[in-house]
């Protein structure tokens, strides 16, 4: 029973792989369940055997991408970092992943760049979900950092949490759309990094 499960799960997780690529090749709206069952090795029944249509299986991928943050944002937070670190490593958890993991830069690419809003009713949702979390938990820190003396004082964390969170998607979106100045993590970094050192007391 174990090792059916386990194949279950196994099967589940290439079909997503799958339909990844097909996503990120054909666009959305052109990519049927034929064409990734066809990419992934399966037939078509086995493909509905676990997902209903391709709308489930792209609210699947998104799910699986904002788990894997959560769960990372949430062993920061349990760590005994004072906040201005904590930002820091979850500032560590979205650029390496931008950078290192093919899997997650071809899930920004779909998710920001080829299917359109209106087309799946989840990924608007999703998007405003995962960005609205990062948010508020870096407002918290930047909260607990002003209070600990950490930030200067004319810094309004409010303003300084907004500003992190707008700079990790300018980075995010200039990836792609000017990778000749982007496509460096250290000059992702460095960009942060200015920021965060001109508003901590030092």
């Amino acid at each position: 029973m174990r090792k059916t499960k386990e194949e279950a799960e196994k099967t589940r997780d290439n079909i997503l792989k799958s339909a990844l690529k097909v996503f990120l090749k054909n666009g959305y709206s052109k990519t049927s369940l034929a064409g990734i069952a066809e990419n992934a090795g399966y037939t078509r029944g086995a493909v509905y055997w676990h997902f209903k249509d391709k709308s489930e299986i792209l609210e699947k991928i998104i799910s699986k991408f904002h788990e894997r943050f959560f769960s990372e944002q949430n062993n920061i937070l349990e760590s005994s970092l004072d906040p201005l670190q904590k930002i820091r490593e979850m500032i560590d958890i979205n650029l390496p992943m931008l950078y290192n993991n093919k899997e997650f830069r071809d899930f920004i690419e779909l998710t920001w760049f080829k299917t359109e809003i209106d087309q799946h009713e989840g990924l608007l949702k999703g998007k405003i979900a995962i960005t609205k979390t990062f948010n508020d938990t870096i407002l918290t820190l930047f909260k607990e950092a002003s209070m600990e003396g950490a930030l200067k004082k004319e810094v309004d964390p409010e303003i300084a949490a907004l500003s992190v969170t707008s700079i990790i998607n300018g980075i995010y979106r200039g990836y792609f759309i000017i990778p000749d100045k982007l496509q460096s993590e250290k000059t992702g970094r460095t960009i942060i990094e200015n920021y965060l050192n001109q508003i901590k007391n030092i």
